[in-house]
């Protein structure tokens, strides 16, 4: 076919290309945050890890012959223009192996941040023709997923990716898919973000502030109530540190983009293995109150927004051993514990309680009170003097 540029496809919005009006050599990208055709010529933006499709939309092809390959790459001893179609692909090194570079919409993960060029030449009954385009792969920011620490910002270390483990053992859940971020252990976080606090949560021992123990002060995505996080996160309340605390310091809370685990007050302290343990709690304080024990928080540094301070009428047990955060319930969020009441306090006995600085009508999910063993399914009536309540067996 003869060389020479065209402006683009019929609506002057798709690759920049050598051919004839039979075959042209359209091609697009799936996966980019950003996509562009800037003079016609495909551009495509997104953060490492970047996963991409690249998909040819030329009609009345027989053969693709993909490249993908580094920006500052030795150019291949092809002839000019060819799309890698008659040099078996000598030269430059492609990202793309020979079986995914020679069909229409092959799929590629580019690790490294850096700018990319993408050729595609194709060949059929109308000719031959080529095409070609830009990937520009920019570093992750603070709380995006990653596999190694050269896919971060820097400054920041990819924590629980598949090439960097989690040095206070298996990380869970979404942390499987990596989390750029830092120590914040004696510093402060970026613009943004907040002093994550999880070291309650720990049998470990500090990290000497490396950021590679997620169960230790790290910097994670601030948020509003409502906001999305990245798909696996979720916003929620945690414990957060001020600026320069150190892990285990007296904290605040603050929201943040994090796993659902460890539980935040109101949730229960039980392991997936069925045992109690204060180390399912965010906070590190599990108390033996509804049939699942309950996380909760003293109320000294204030309790998060979800919850409201209780102080008891005694500090004998069964009551907890000073006033805790309990969290707040109403008709559109009740207890899911078949052991707590929503309830907006009072009561005689060891678990009455009083909610402090609250407006009168707020109610916290609370031992339930109880009169006869069916009040209290899986549990017990247990009376004391001036009053009963349900607990667990």
């Amino acid at each position: 076919m003869s060389g020479g540029r065209s402006d683009g496809g019929p609506d002057g919005s798709r690759g920049s290309f050598d051919g004839n009006a039979a075959l042209v050599g359209e091609f697009t990208i799936d996966g980019c945050s950003d996509l562009s055709f800037p003079a016609g010529e495909v551009r495509c933006v997104g953060t490492a890890p970047l996963h991409l499709t690249l998909v040819s939309i030329q009609l009345g092809a027989t053969t693709y012959r993909w490249k993908l390959f580094t920006q500052t790459a030795v150019p291949d001893g092809g002839v000019v223009g060819d799309g890698g179609l008659t040099d078996g692909g000598a030269g430059e090194i492609s990202l793309l192996d020979d079986a995914a570079s020679r069909t229409p919409s092959p799929q590629v993960t580019i690790q490294t941040p850096g700018t990319y060029q993408v050729t595609l030449g194709v060949a059929g009954p109308g000719g031959t023709a080529t095409a070609a385009g830009t990937i520009l792969v920019t570093p992750a920011p603070l709380g995006a997923s990653c596999t190694q620490d050269g896919q971060c910002e820097s400054g920041l270390r990819c924590l629980c990716g598949a090439d960097t483990a989690g040095r206070d053992g298996t990380c869970p859940g979404g942390l499987q898919a990596g989390l750029c971020t830092r120590s914040c252990d004696g510093r402060s976080c970026p613009s943004g973000s907040l002093c994550m606090d999880l070291s309650r949560t720990s049998v470990a021992g500090t990290d000497a502030g490396t950021g590679d123990a997620w169960r230790q002060p790290i910097c994670v995505p601030q948020c509003a109530a409502g906001q999305r996080c990245r798909a696996d996160l979720t916003c929620r309340e945690l414990p957060t540190l001020s600026a320069a605390g150190h892990a285990g310091d007296p904290y605040v809370f603050g929201r943040g983009c994090f796993l659902s685990i460890p539980g935040g007050i109101g949730d229960s302290c039980i392991t997936p293995d069925g045992q109690v343990s204060p180390l399912s709690c965010a906070t590190g304080v599990c108390e033996p109150l509804g049939l699942r024990n309950l996380c909760t928080a003293p109320c000294g540094s204030g309790c998060p927004s979800s919850a409201a301070c209780a102080t008891w009428n005694t500090l004998v047990s069964p009551a907890p051993s000073g006033p805790r955060c309990l969290r707040r319930c109403d008709a559109m969020n009740t207890c899911d514990d078949p052991l707590l009441a929503c309830t907006s306090g009072g009561g005689l006995g060891p678990l009455g309680f009083m909610l402090l600085g609250e407006p009168a009508g707020t109610t916290v999910c609370a031992p339930r009170t109880c009169t006869t063993q069916t009040d209290c399914p899986g549990g017990r009536c247990a009376i004391f003097a001036g009053g009963s309540y349900c607990l667990h067996n």
